[in-house]
């Protein structure tokens, strides 16, 4: 794609909004025209210029100019491509060819995010808008289009407000370089941007597959409410309320479907529970005092516990939705100090949880709990499962033996190592079935416990693998520490 810019006055230099990464596939077309590490600089003083903009191989963030391929068409970032002048044009057009058209459309202030140019492709439902890629089966656009479609509606009827941007639904695949499953984002312009990897995805409509599609979609759409309102004085240690909102919600309307579906984002909010205060165990100084990496770490888990405890606490005022509804009023945006102030106006039990959790204590995980149980929720450890003891107890081999990338697949209860030829007697990519005949899927603590032993004592363990259809089993030396699976917890009763 060529981007071709005219500028206000001649000039040497037009600046982007940060260093251009490795990733940015950007290249000058004119003589005298050259990159600086942020910035477009010129020979001459100049008034138009042009830059290429190829496709990208790896989808990150969207901090460089960034243009992706949606089936037929093209996915465009368009505040990447206008740098530091974004805030000051007023004259910006996007001219798709003959028989093409521009999505969302120029009402919907378009250069606020993603914009699709290509052939249309018809799909609507609710009124929602979908371009998808003719390579994605059907089922799954449907699947991540009704998924949209009814968390959409939930929100809107739950907090009454319109969402700065109609929902506009992009699904595409993703270059083959990237190793992920999927990724997705939202733009202020109401875009949610779905990418799959074709060749990881099932056969067929996968039961299993679209309980991870569906929460992941209600997660986005969320975030088409929040827009760019978040006020970004907080940081990455603020982070956890926008991510731990839109994760809560999205928990919200999964329950809101069915009875099932309930059921499993009570299983889902036990998980976060558990990660979260095995995260905290090691902290006292709470989520908005915590280092940068560690933010990142906590902030889907401890900000979704923090939005449960928020609920909790303003049952008898309307919920979390009308904490949110005023959060998205605010006529200069919302933050961290306003999410506090409005929760300070309900007192009510359990507010020492939050707190704990916000700004630390001695014991973290005791006060949550304790909060949790005024508030009229019942919860007991739990087994962590098959997956928590599997992973427990081979990634310290793993780390003892490998010398490379390592890691472990798990699908339906098959442990598949990803070693190569890196992992001395653990290499090959076979599959890991039990830890001195401690089968993970029965005897996962027992399995867990053997490799303690053998780690503790800097020994040899017995990993039984599955090459194909053959048996074997290889003795595994351990020099690594092996610590327990995380903590897990299940809901037993909430308040009606």
């Amino acid at each position: 794609m060529t981007a071709e810019y005219h500028l206000q006055a001649p000039t040497l230099r037009f600046e982007f909004d940060g260093p251009l990464p490795v990733e940015a596939r950007v290249t000058v077309i004119e003589d005298g025209v050259s990159f600086a590490a942020d910035a477009v600089t010129f020979d001459r003083p100049l008034t138009v210029f042009s830059l290429l903009v190829r496709p990208d191989r790896v989808r990150v963030d969207a901090r460089y100019p960034v243009v992706s391929r949606l089936g037929e068409g093209w996915m465009i970032h368009v505040p990447s491509l206008l740098g530091q002048a974004g805030p000051h044009l007023s004259d910006v057009t996007i001219e798709p060819g003959p028989g093409w058209i521009l999505i969302p459309g120029p009402g919907s202030e378009p250069l606020n995010g993603f914009v699709y140019v290509g052939p249309d492709r018809p799909g609507s439902s609710g009124g929602t808008k979908a371009i998808s890629d003719p390579a994605l089966p059907d089922w799954l656009v449907a699947d991540s289009q009704a998924a949209l479609d009814s968390s959409a509606a939930f929100y809107a009827a739950g907090l009454n407000i319109v969402p700065p941007g109609e929902p506009v639904l992009f699904v595409g695949a993703l270059p083959e370089e990237d190793r992920r499953i999927y990724v997705g984002d939202v733009t202020p312009n109401g875009v949610i941007n779905l990418q799959f990897a074709t060749h990881m995805l099932p056969p067929e409509r996968d039961r299993r597959f679209i309980d991870l599609v569906v929460p992941f979609v209600a997660h986005e759409t969320f975030h088409v409410w929040q827009g760019d309102r978040y006020r970004e004085v907080d940081g990455v240690n603020g982070r956890w309320l926008t991510e731990g909102g839109a994760e809560y919600f999205s928990l919200l309307a999964q329950s809101a479907v069915s009875p099932a579906a309930a059921d499993r984002s009570r299983e889902v909010l036990a998980q976060r529970l558990g990660r979260c205060l095995s995260r905290m165990d090691a902290q006292t100084g709470g989520l908005v005092n915590l280092a940068e990496s560690e933010a990142e770490a906590t902030r889907y888990d401890c900000g979704t516990v923090s939005q449960w405890l928020a609920d909790l606490q303003m049952s008898g005022s309307g919920g979390l939705f009308a904490l949110w509804r005023h959060l998205l009023t605010l006529p200069d945006g919302y933050g961290v100090e306003d999410f506090r102030s409005s929760l300070s106006e309900h007192p009510a039990q359990g507010a020492t949880g939050q707190a704990a959790l916000l700004d630390g204590a001695a014991d973290i995980r005791r006060a949550v709990i304790a909060a949790l149980s005024s508030l009229g929720v019942d919860v007991e450890i739990a087994d962590p499962g098959p997956w928590s003891w599997a992973n427990a107890a081979l990634w310290p081999l793993l780390q003892s033996n490998c010398s490379g990338m390592r890691g472990i697949a798990g699908d339906n209860g098959r442990f598949t190592l990803d070693t190569g030829d890196r992992c001395g007697p653990l290499s090959g990519d076979m599959e890991a079935v039990a830890i001195a005949g401690h089968r993970f899927d029965t005897a996962g603590a027992a399995a867990f416990h053997a490799v303690e032993v053998a780690c503790s004592s800097q020994d040899e363990v017995a990993v039984n693998l599955l090459d194909g259809e053959t048996a074997r089993t290889v003795s595994v030396s351990c020099d690594q520490p092996s610590p327990p699976p995380e903590l897990a917890y299940r809901i037993v009763a909430v308040p009606d």
